[in-house]
């Protein structure tokens, strides 16, 4: 993409708790993440700095009558900054809304889903960190395992529980194992040529069962 800064992102949302959550999963990533107090800055914001994608609440007010992003893409100036929707699970967005926008995503996918979407946008791959490359390479892949193996977990807790007790976890799990596999491996395989790494995603998943094996041993 041409004239866009790739190591830059603007949030826009109302939610303070959405904000830091954001922040939370692409701060450490080395982007720099800029925040607009309210909608309405977006497009000074947007002109300034060229950002590579707009991370919107899909809650937001319209302005003119119409949805924020709708008129962010009516800019042909910004037509390389891509917009990254974020919804409620059970908001279903109108057709002729979200054919405005290059991603959406459910809030509560944004752990697994939010880094994805964006490297999807950086030709260059993962932004350059002020650390060392390979130390930081396993702590980013060790973080992104866990949060995944994390979602499996909350969101298919009664099955994950008893597969982990009795030993049926990866065949119970097999299809939520295989698309955390999945995200895991775009993160890690397609940007980094593979890199050697220790298995993170494998590893989360038997701490977890050893875990929790160990707490049935020494409940009554």
């Amino acid at each position: 993409m041409n004239g866009v800064s790739e190591d830059t992102i603007i949030i826009c949302t109302d939610d303070d708790g959405l904000n830091g959550l954001i922040a939370s999963i692409l701060g450490p990533e080395g982007f720099t993440l800029i925040s607009a107090l309210n909608q309405r800055m977006i497009f000074s914001l947007i002109e300034t700095y060229m950002p590579v994608a707009v991370i919107a609440d899909s809650g937001l007010p319209e302005i003119m009558g119409k949805k924020t992003w709708r008129i962010i893409k009516g800019i042909e100036r910004f037509s390389d900054t891509r917009i990254i929707l974020v919804t409620g699970n059970s908001m279903q967005q109108e057709k002729d809304e979200i054919e405005h926008v290059d991603e959406v995503i459910e809030i509560d996918l944004l752990s697994t889903g939010l880094l994805p979407a964006v490297y999807k946008y950086c030709s260059h791959g993962i932004p350059c960190k002020q650390t060392d490359g390979v130390v930081q390479l396993n702590e980013d892949a060790s973080r992104l395992a866990r949060a995944i193996v994390s979602d499996i977990i909350i969101y298919n807790s009664d099955a994950a529980y008893k597969g982990a007790a009795d030993g049926t976890f990866y065949d119970i799990l097999k299809d939520e194992i295989e698309k955390g596999m999945a995200i895991y491996r775009q993160r890690f395989c397609v940007h980094t040529n593979p890199p050697d790494l220790p298995d993170y995603f494998n590893d989360a998943i038997r701490d977890f069962i050893s875990k929790t094996q160990q707490c049935n041993l020494v409940l009554p």
